[in-house]
């Protein structure tokens, strides 16, 4: 959904039919919920202040829910639920330069996105002792914006509105490797991320093999797995790359 939208994820499962439970159809909403804790380190919010005390955030639990609404015949549906929200930790922290010396937890906080009719609305709840409002939290270029029909807040930037809130969901993948694939050759132009059908395997091998740390955390990751594996390599034969 984060990479091609819902419209076209459901489309890629073989359409509403295939999404749809056959026995209630319509009768009850399909609806997904995720819990999931981002990154711990904490992101200054006042960074025009070189030393002294800042106001930090540190992001914690958060969860990302919506549902969908089938129609009856057909494959419409539409977007009943859409809503992120980010559980967060202020605190005062004692700076030198970029380094934090120390923190002090001012308490816990949350901000609640949500698309209703397609309206993207804020709300925070924010600790006592903390000095900072919704205005100054949200940018005024994400207030008030619409989403197009049939979009979800996970497809648009509206649902990460503070820099220090990664698009977490898009850099998940499910991987389907064919075991033939060692076996036959890569053109040695593409991306160096892996493909979900593992086709560019060799390349992406080839550049962990080029960082000796990042060769290391793979090798035991392997051998945990696969612990016959001795050694592994990418060797370069005219224009393609063997594994």
């Amino acid at each position: 959904i984060a990479r091609h939208g819902i419209v076209n994820a459901i489309a890629m499962q073989g359409g509403v039919e295939y999404i749809r439970n056959a026995r209630i159809r319509g009768s009850r909403d399909l609806a997904v919920k995720i819990l999931y804790e981002p990154g711990r380190t904490p992101d200054i919010l006042n960074p025009e202040r070189e030393n002294g005390t800042r106001l930090g955030m540190r992001s914690c639990e958060s969860s990302y829910e919506f549902a969908i609404r089938f129609d009856e015949t057909g494959d419409g549906f539409s977007i009943v639920r859409d809503e992120l929200v980010i559980g967060c930790e202020l605190m005062n922290c004692e700076c030198h330069g970029d380094q934090i010396q120390k923190m002090d937890l001012i308490g816990k906080g949350e901000l609640r996105i949500t698309s209703k009719g397609g309206i993207v609305r804020y709300a925070a709840r924010i600790p006592d002792g903390c000095s900072l409002t919704v205005d100054d939290i949200i940018p005024a270029f994400f207030r008030g914006k619409r989403l197009p029909e049939r979009t979800l807040l996970l497809e648009t930037v509206y649902g990460y509105p503070l820099p220090h809130i990664e698009k977490l969901f898009d850099k998940i993948a499910v991987y389907d490797i064919d075991p033939k694939l060692p076996k036959k050759g890569v053109v040695i132009t593409g991306k160096r991320e892996l493909e979900e059908d593992g086709a560019n395997l060799a390349l992406v091998i080839k550049t962990i093999i080029e960082n000796p740390e990042k060769k290391r955390k793979f090798a035991n990751l392997l051998r945990d797995v696969l612990p016959f594996v001795e050694d592994f390599s990418v060797q370069k034969f005219m224009d393609i790359s063997l594994i």
